[in-house]
């Protein structure tokens, strides 16, 4: 098991990229250089990182991580749910309030992982959902534009990660190890 050496710049990595299906069951170290004005390197190193984990669970646990640390950058660091005086953009539309905001099932039951103000578990699923009154404002949260997703998961696995909520992310783990091709 030696070291795989890619140089990239802006002009080769896409091409990478539609080369990364073999990289990514190689036995190989990876080692990345890049141009000076490389101008995706946040998420090549986050592929070069991804690549070097040789265990599947620990490969999958990290690319969640960066899932959700994305979908929270997403909405609360941008405040997409446009959270004023406590109260979300689809709670302003409506004449009653939910205190738990999308933390609930459709018999409103509050999610047994919702602790006052805050979720205790990191959950893709409940992470990817909009509600409908923020999905005809900004649109749907694609797949595509959420980073190592499509490098490194097949559709099941997607559809694990995008749809099952109030689970804890171990349990969605196992779910993406069962369903890899």
């Amino acid at each position: 098991m030696g070291t795989i050496v890619i140089d990239l710049d802006n002009n080769n990595y896409k091409r990478f990229l539609k080369k990364l299906s073999y990289y990514k069951y190689s036995k190989n170290m990876f080692e990345f250089n890049y141009s000076r004005d490389f101008k995706y390197k946040d998420e090549a190193e986050k592929i070069e990182h991804t690549l070097n984990l040789k265990d599947k669970k620990e490969r999958y646990s990290y690319i969640y991580d960066v899932v959700c640390d994305y979908l929270d950058n997403l909405f609360i660091d941008k405040n997409m749910c446009e959270f004023s005086e406590d109260k979300c953009y689809s709670n302003r539309c409506k004449t009653f309030n939910k205190t738990c905001g999308c933390c609930s099932n459709n018999k409103g039951e509050e999610c047994p992982y919702f602790d006052k103000d805050h979720c205790t578990i990191k959950c893709s699923g409940c992470k990817f959902y909009i509600c409908p009154n923020l999905k005809k404002k900004i649109g749907p949260i694609r797949m595509k534009d959420v980073p190592l997703v499509n490098y490194f998961f097949n559709t099941r696995q997607k559809l694990v990660l995008r749809y099952t909520v109030f689970t804890p992310k171990e349990e969605i783990i196992d779910k993406l190890i069962k369903f890899k091709i």
